[in-house]
């Protein structure tokens, strides 16, 4: 199309003049040399444009080579990047979108907490709830559609609590909002349960106003040579929270230990969720970084296979974000004398008096 319009002969028009060329031949009168002269003119023009045709295969062909010439330069030129970097950059992009997802970290507003005997009703969401013992009963509204487990709720359903470590125990949708129901082992061993209600609500303020998590920047001089110790027997860790009165049981499944500027140190893994993780605080936390301290998790992989810990990889409690969180506080044997600057710091929504932080640890 180029070259045709290069010619001034679009497709149409170079079409009509070939017809026109073989239809009207000479008449034997004196215009036979002018009618000649204008067929090879015509004919003339035809060779021009298809000449102009080659002419433009042979310019693409060569913004072709341009391009890949370009392409060569580039390469040529190029910066290596940093792959250490870029992997972190990668690690913390999805952790930010999960910690900002519609019902992430980012949008609890209310939390209703519920004993054994203990009624209530969640702000904005239909239906009573009833704790009984070990169990939870919701009871829904008629003339509102809540949602579990994707289906419509039309009837009571009942939940009963495991023994150990906090439970998971099911989410319920109406509209935008969410409620999550959990449990946790009562104030003392053997007690009964208690069972909170957080409502997550995607145009929280405080997820409309994120702006992302400070961090320092990626170094692979935090990343250390550890050992994993495992327990020699299971064992249950009772461990406080930011909320007071209540207390956390989560396994022990070993110790991460490592060496930093010639000292050895030692860190509790528990299982969280079936992830090993370490809860820690270090003479960062409440300056520099958030004053519960911080997670550090190993993946799904089994505890045996650690032979590394990331400092790079420490992010912030949920609690850094809202004050709707049961998060633990780390342990006194989980407390670094040394500054950690690696991984996330405090978070903006936190940052300020340290002082006023529930459950500083330092």
């Amino acid at each position: 199309m180029e070259a045709f319009q290069d010619s001034g002969q679009p497709d149409d028009h170079l079409s009509s003049g070939v017809a026109h060329g073989n239809d009207a031949a000479p008449s034997p009168t004196s215009d036979t040399a002018d009618a000649s002269s204008s067929t090879e003119a015509r004919t003339a023009s035809l060779f021009a444009a298809v000449a102009g045709r080659h002419d433009g295969s042979h310019s693409r062909k060569g913004a072709a080579e341009r391009k890949a010439s370009a392409a060569s330069a580039a390469f040529s030129s190029a910066e290596p990047a940093d792959s250490f970097e870029q992997s972190w950059y990668v690690w913390h992009a999805a952790h930010i979108d999960a910690l900002a997802s519609p019902h992430g970290y980012l949008s609890p507003v209310a939390l209703t907490w519920l004993s054994s005997g203990d009624s209530a009703e969640v702000p904005l969401f239909p239906g009573t709830w009833h704790a009984q013992d070990d169990t939870i009963v919701y009871e829904p509204d008629a003339h509102h559609l809540v949602m579990n487990a994707g289906r419509t709720v039309a009837r009571p359903m009942s939940f009963t609590a495991r023994n150990k470590g906090e439970n998971d125990l099911a989410d319920f949708d109406y509209g935008d909002l969410r409620v999550e129901v959990r449990s946790l082992p009562g104030a003392f061993i053997g007690g009964a349960p208690r069972f909170w209600l957080r409502l997550k609500n995607p145009h929280s303020i405080t997820r409309r106003r994120f702006f992302g998590v400070p961090h320092y920047r990626p170094n692979p001089d935090w990343v250390l040579p550890a050992h994993f110790t495992p327990c020699d027997k299971a064992r249950v860790t009772r461990q406080e929270s930011v909320e007071p009165s209540v207390f956390q049981l989560l396994p022990v499944i070993g110790t991460v230990d490592f060496e930093y500027r010639g000292a050895g140190y030692s860190l509790e893994v528990v299982d969280d969720h079936g992830t090993p993780t370490v809860f820690f605080a270090d003479a960062t936390s409440g300056h520099e970084t958030y004053g519960n301290g911080r997670i550090l998790e190993f993946g799904q992989a089994a505890a045996c296979a650690i032979d590394r810990i990331d400092f790079n990889r420490a992010y912030n409690f949920p609690c850094a974000f809202t004050p709707y969180c049961t998060c633990p506080v780390p342990r006194r044997e989980n407390r670094l004398p040394f500054h950690v600057t690696a991984g996330e710091r405090t978070p903006f929504e936190a940052q300020g008096d340290q002082s006023e932080i529930r459950g500083t640890a330092m």
